[in-house]
């Protein structure tokens, strides 16, 4: 069968893309590998409508709405090469299968690449975050620590002592200039230069290398993102990133 779209993606994105195409009667087919970059978190927030509800719920929830139309199909595996053909594309697939289609959209989403520093992975989404709109209000005003790993920690820093005071380590990445510590001390923020060793199991308590613990609300960190899929560079690199297809 060659749909009319897939859909590489069956989150927020992909489910958002489907309906209105649904909804148009077309012939769709969403593969997707259920690695939402939200799943790590319990709560929503500043979604309208869903603030506070679990990231799955909502998911789940637009999955049984979207698939309440008969023209929509959907494949749980992880689309590994998207291919350009003359009148289309071939999508490969993880079981070995291939899918085709008139058209194609990657909403693939991205992945976080967290710092490599012991106990942070374990709390990511529950007391390590990267954004203050969806994380910092629940932190109640309480100590906030921000890692840096780029000299971009600074923009961060900047903006959280609106949640709560705030200090920025530095462990390393990058030595602020003078306007920059100007800019910072404005802002009430402590500066800590000592080596992060390790931050806690249970809670963003930070070890520096001193064995000196600050025990703090949330530890924001500056995660480097990429493309979920391989299927999404693939396509872009056989179709040159255009777009015309």
């Amino acid at each position: 069968m060659v749909y009319d779209t897939i859909i590489v993606g069956g989150s927020y994105a992909g489910i958002s893309a489907g309906l209105q195409l649904a909804r148009a009667c077309r012939q769709i087919l969403i593969i997707d590998a259920g690695q939402r970059r939200n799943r790590f978190a319990d709560s929503s927030h500043g979604f309208l409508g869903q603030d506070g509800e679990h990231p799955g719920t909502i998911a789940s929830k637009a999955r049984e709405q979207l698939m309440a139309y008969p023209t929509v199909e959907w494949v749980a595996d992880t689309a590994l090469y998207a291919k350009a053909e003359p009148e289309g594309y071939a999508i490969a697939v993880g079981s070995g299968q291939s899918f085709t289609a008139r058209r194609l959209i990657l909403a693939t989403g991205v992945k976080d690449e967290l710092p490599a520093l012991p106990g942070l992975a374990t709390l990511w989404g529950k007391k390590v975050f990267h954004c203050p709109y969806c994380h910092g209000y629940e932190l109640n005003g309480g100590m906030i620590g921000v890692l840096a790993s780029s000299p971009l920690a600074i923009h961060q820093t900047l903006m959280l002592p609106d949640w709560g005071p705030t200090t920025l380590f530095l462990n390393g990445a990058f030595t602020p200039d003078a306007a920059q510590l100007a800019q910072l001390a404005r802002r009430g923020v402590t500066v800590e230069a000592e080596p992060v060793l390790s931050i806690g199991e249970d809670q963003a308590d930070i070890t520096l290398a001193s064995g000196r613990i600050i025990r703090l609300a949330g530890l924001f960190i500056q995660p480097r993102t990429r493309l979920c899929s391989p299927a999404g560079r693939a396509a872009r690199m056989r179709t040159g990133g255009r777009s015309d297809r």
